[in-house]
């Protein structure tokens, strides 16, 4: 709730630009990371709504979820992470000593065409274990529950 009023107090600061209460999205997390992480994440995902379990609510009026509980790294597990599996080595063709073989099958059906890319290492840069490699998947869910919202 706290950061939702920053950045609108800081978006509308200046007289005349944005509304104080201007549409502002939520990105539910993506599970297995390291925030609310295991038995935490239904407490993280019930903060992310200011404990109403939906947006909007009283505390966070003309709010919208973009959920994103399925868009986690497809390579992530807490083993890749410690490990770097998720960097592979076209040299040698592995991704580690002790890294699972490399497979497309648990991806989330929207990603999979990615599958080249991520694989190669010339997908975007991974930027941690909640933040999701691939941000056009997210973007439309955003711009989706905009719309839905107005």
């Amino acid at each position: 709730v706290a950061i939702v009023d920053l950045w609108r107090r800081m978006f509308s600061a200046a007289e005349g630009t944005t509304d104080k209460l201007a549409p502002f999205g939520i990105v539910s997390l993506a599970s297995g990371g390291s925030e609310g992480h295991g038995q935490h994440m239904a407490h993280m995902r019930w903060s992310q709504t200011g404990n109403y379990g939906t947006l909007p609510n009283p505390v966070m009026p003309n709010t919208f979820l973009a959920h994103a509980y399925d868009m986690g790294d497809p390579w992530y597990s807490h083993n890749s992470w410690v490990q770097n599996c998720s960097r592979f080595d076209p040299a040698t063709g592995k991704h580690g000593p002790n890294c699972l073989p490399w497979s497309a099958d648990p991806w989330n059906a929207d990603l999979k065409f990615l599958y080249p890319e991520v694989k190669n290492a010339s997908a975007p840069v991974f930027i941690g274990k909640i933040h999701p490699r691939i941000k056009s998947p997210i973007g439309r869910r955003l711009a989706a529950a905009y719309y839905n919202s107005i």
